[in-house]
This record gives C-alpha cells, structure tokens and sequence, in this order.
C-alpha cells in the first residue's frame, strides 16, 4: 500500500516481548534481502520451486505442490547467505514449513478470494490440516492472490524498502512489553 501511494518509510522498528517471535521476523527480512524474486523466496521457505513445477500455485493445488519432496540444496544455498546467528533458526522453520516435520507446521493461505472446499472429492473427507489451507488458523503466507506474495511487483515494492532501510541501518529489532510502557 505504501509503496503504491509512493510514501517512503524512513525507518522501520520491529518489537515484541518475545525474543523468537523478533529473531522470526529478522530471519523474514533477512529471508527478503537474499532472495532477488517471489520465486527465490517461496523456495526458501517451502524448498520446491513454483517455476519448475510449472504451474501458477493457488489454493486448489497447494497440496499437491507441497506433497513434491523438498529440495535440501535451496536450504544450504539460503543458509549459506544468511547471518550466522540466523541460521539455526531458518533450519527450524524449514522443518516446520518446506520438510513439515516440525511443530508448529506453517500452511500457505491464499487470501480471502478462495476457499478450500471441505472434500476435494465427494468420498474423500480433508483433514483439519487440509482444510486449514483455506486460511483460518496456522497460514503464514498469501501466495499469488494477496498482500506482499501476490506478484513480482508486489514482492519487489518490499524487497526494495527492506534493502534500502537495511543499507541505511534503519532496521531495528527490539525487545519489548507493551504493558510496561507507560502513556505520556
């Protein structure tokens, strides 16, 4: 939305009273400032290309793209370029999001314009984890229909604000309890 009013953010302060939940986002934007496209980015996270698949991922074949075996190199060429302090953290969330091995596991969600049908066929009964595809609860990332992942475009216009903060040392990551701030 910024970007399309073509207002510059000076500065940007990520905070939370959670160390994780601040080293998650780090690693989100440090994820950003690696990954030169969309593509390159949903192949960090969820280890399978969208590009060499062949086709438009959406809502009604997220599953079938995220049943393909992940591949293991996309993990060690992004950890490669990641901060060393990061690294461990990104091995976690790939088991959660690429190798769904980890807990919690993070689905794809595409946005409020699909929905996932409650049986893909009429004998066969999704199960929660399916269904949750369609949003709701545990989706992490609008992939081609919403927000920041809906298209290059959308994707280069934060690419370019992060990189520009992140030159300027305009990122900031804090620690910090709301309720313990008090109003002036």
């Amino acid at each position: 939305v910024l970007g399309k009013a073509q207002v510059r953010v000076h500065s940007s302060l990520f905070f939370d009273c959670d160390g994780l939940q601040l080293s998650f986002g780090e690693l989100i934007l440090n994820l950003i400032q690696v990954c030169e496209d969309r593509e390159a980015f949903v192949r960090a996270l969820f280890g399978r290309s969208m590009a060499k698949w062949g086709r438009l991922v959406g809502v009604s074949n997220m599953l079938d793209f995220l049943e393909r075996a992940p591949q293991l190199e996309f993990q060690q060429e992004v950890a490669a370029k990641l901060p060393e302090r990061l690294r461990s953290l990104y091995c976690t969330v790939w088991r959660c999001v690429a190798d769904q091995r980890g807990w919690p596991l993070a689905w794809p969600s595409f946005g409020p314009k699909e929905k996932l049908p409650k049986n893909r066929r009429p004998v066969v009964r999704l199960s929660n984890s399916q269904r949750r595809l369609g949003g709701g609860r545990n989706e992490a990332f609008h992939i081609n229909e919403a927000g920041w992942l809906e298209n290059e475009a959308s994707y280069g216009h934060v690419r370019n604000a992060v990189l520009a903060l992140a030159s300027e040392g305009k990122l900031r990551f804090e620690l910090m309890d709301l309720s313990a701030i008090q109003p002036p």
